[in-house]
């Protein structure tokens, strides 16, 4: 038997146990020694099994020495570590080189951030400085060489340091390969990075993209084009659509050289931690983000999400949008679906963040997919506001709440049932990426933008570049029209991406594919068989009439209707709620009946059954309702975290639920 840890559906594999992947982070250096033990103790009270920490190098490293307990004894990590595994937890450490952690440089020290051969450039070559409180610093370039140099100095030392560590012989379990790496939420497609080291490997992008030379110089309209001397487009460069071609590759190229960067930085951390399963986790609004996720599941085990959210009805969408998207691409790949940093409290830099606002956004996220948490924070520290357990190591009044859930989630087991969908909303990266180059609010980034608003629609300017419409903005309005047709009826779907669009087109299911006018011939081709083969395939709100790089197709693809369900849709109201009808009745989809259409409903079920076991009910709204929801083979019902029962009669349960909060039922059925 392998003594690896290994990732599994709804945890992770430690010798003959399956673990829950639920979590809580603690800062060992912002605690005094004393109290690790009883914060540990704690986290461990409230049924969580893996301490998540930094191992952050600016507080290690001082005047180009590093101390690890040595001479500040907050600063032991080995022995922290060592009282976790005393206390028989796990740990994921996270050694950066960014964390952010509020610390001021993110956690790089101030001799690397101010290494001129280390900053990140904007177009004209200037730095680029992140202006956050409580000082202003300048971001550093994944590409450049002394940066990825200075990272695998530092990936050394915590290697001696720790490396022994790793499970068996020790708590870690997972080692996170840097944080958020959206470059402090200033990822403009024209924002940065023009270091001398990017452009190189934009040109070797290019290159391996356009093996024929001619052809690029074609595409550019630029017959004197030379690979060599190729730089990538600015902003004022972008007027109309002949000039997309350019811009979408260096968007592209961004993605490719930000994945490879994470990679390389990986490679000492493999040698150093072996068996140690490796993470990344993408920030709040990375849907419009630099981050690819696909090329980020070629390189770790393990690819989680944050969440900081507040509790309203936009904030719930934005919640589900991203967790099913989230949890198809976990399904697909057989791992749990895992929250990086659930958000509990705030720094004092964000707006007030309440603990209304933290339960609601977690207990939407564990409504439409969420297999494990980390609680960020957990415990208490310097720089951050509201947490369930102090500094001291004392449990709060608000403790309660996440001991009774994580109670409730291994009582239900409900990392073990599934969120049963049949209709799925796919996004392809190419209209994310065609949204971020056409991105209006520079330096104010997409990503920013979605993560505080939770809409992927703010930001495009499509009107300077000549198009017969705003294709962005109306492929958006169209997802936007579909969900709350969807919503309305109550039938159950997901998101998913472009990438995991054959897992999406399978019988017995609506597949609807988000077209912008541009596909790419894979999609195109996949779409006709699905199609072909008597499948229910919709793409709208556009024909496909370009191809990835904006230009017009040759042979425009013949999307052959094969039912009711149409295969084009375009920006209807009526229309939309025609085709999901027709798909209602085709697929005899199931839905639920709630006489409140502010309130939302998710239901898990035993796999490969239809027993409903547990249900999540969600009212966003600022009003406070009372709902009666109806299903012939319901028997009972109670609140899966107060045990209180709810009346059933006649198979209709009445629920009161208080506003902007969400009800976790355990269900029992007739069978």
């Amino acid at each position: 038997m392998t003594h690896r840890p290994e990732l599994v559906a709804h945890g992770v594999r430690l010798g003959e146990q399956v673990v829950p992947l639920l979590a809580g982070s603690v800062h060992y250096y912002h605690l005094a020694v004393e109290h690790w033990k009883p914060a540990l103790t704690a986290i461990r009270g409230l049924g969580l099994s893996f301490i998540d920490t930094y191992v952050p190098w600016s507080v290690h490293e001082r005047a180009g020495q590093y101390d690890f307990g040595s001479q500040r004894s907050e600063l032991d990590v080995r022995r922290f570590l060592e009282l976790v595994r005393e206390l028989g937890l796990f740990a994921i450490i996270r050694p950066g080189p960014h964390v952010n952690a509020e610390l001021t440089g993110f956690g790089i020290p101030e001799r690397v951030l101010w290494d001129e051969d280390c900053m990140a450039r904007s177009a004209s070559g200037s730095r680029v400085v992140l202006p956050i409180p409580p000082l202003a610093f300048p971001l550093p370039s994944y590409s450049s060489p002394k940066f990825q140099e200075e990272t695998r100095r530092w990936y050394d030392r915590v290697g001696s340091e720790l490396g022994h560590l790793c499970y068996p012989h020790g708590p870690i379990v997972f080692v996170q390969v840097d944080n958020e790496a959206t470059l402090g939420f200033r990822d403009g497609v024209f924002d940065q990075d023009y270091h001398p080291a990017q452009l190189t490997e934009y040109r070797e992008f290019l290159t391996r993209k356009y093996p024929n030379v001619e052809a690029l110089r074609r595409l550019y309209k630029n017959p004197a084009l030379v690979l060599s001397k190729s730089n990538p487009p600015e902003r004022k460069q972008l007027k109309l659509a002949g000039d997309l071609p350019a811009a979408l590759d260096w968007a592209e190229a961004q993605e490719a050289i930000l994945a490879r960067a994470l990679e390389r930085m990986a490679v000492p951390l493999r040698d150093h931690f072996p068996g140690a399963l490796l993470t990344h986790n993408l920030p709040p609004g990375w849907e419009a983000s630099v981050l690819d996720p696909e090329r980020l599941d070629r390189s770790f085990d393990l690819v989680g999400a944050d969440y900081y959210h507040r509790a309203n009805a936009e904030q719930r969408r934005a919640i589900f949008q991203r967790t099913s998207e989230l949890a198809f691409r976990a399904r697909v790949r057989d791992r749990p679906c895992f929250a990086a940093e659930l958000g509990v409290g705030f720094p004092p830099y964000f707006s007030p963040h309440s603990e209304a606002d933290s339960r609601f956004s977690t207990l939407c996220a564990l409504a439409y997919g969420i297999q494990g948490f980390n609680l960020y924070m957990a415990v208490e520290r310097s720089r951050w506001i509201g947490a369930p357990i102090d500094h001291t190591g004392t449990p709060l009044a608000e403790a309660d709440f996440y001991r009774l859930l994580v109670q409730a989630l291994r009582r239900t087991r409900l990392f073990e049932l599934e969120r049963r969908s049949r209709v799925t909303i796919v996004v392809p990266r190419s209209l994310r990426r065609l949204s971020r180059v056409l991105h209006a609010f520079d330096p104010l980034s997409p990503t920013m933008l979605s993560a505080m608003t939770g809409d992927q629609r703010l930001g495009p300017g499509e009107q300077t570049l000549g198009l017969a419409s705003s294709v962005v903005l109306d492929t958006f309005e169209f997802m936007s029209l579909l969900e709350h047709e969807l919503d309305r009826r109550r039938i159950p779907y997901t998101i998913a991406a472009d990438d995991q669009l054959t897992e999406a087109l399978v019988p017995g299911s609506w597949t609807v594919l988000l077209c912008n006018s541009a596909l790419g011939s894979d999609q195109i081709e996949l779409v006709e068989r699905a199609l072909a083969a008597g499948q229910l395939v919709t793409l709208g709100p556009h024909a496909p009439e370009r191809d990835l790089a904006f230009q017009p197709l040759a042979t425009r693809p013949l999307l052959h209707e094969v039912s009711s369900v149409p295969a084009l849709l375009g920006v209807n109201p009526h229309a939309i709620e025609s085709a999901v009808s027709a798909a209602a009745t085709a697929l005899e989809l199931s839905k639920f009946s709630l006489d409140d259409p502010a309130v939302h409903v998710s239901v898990f079920e035993t796999r490969g059954g239809d027993s409903p076991r547990v249900a999540f009910l969600i009212n966003p709204t600022p009003r406070d309702l009372e709902v009666s929801w109806s299903f012939a083979t319901l028997a009972e019902a109670r609140d899966a975290l107060t045990a209180e029962q709810l009346s059933v009669v006649a198979g209709t349960l009445r629920v009161p639920i208080p506003c902007r909060s969400v009800r976790m039922l355990e269900l029992g059925t007739v069978s």
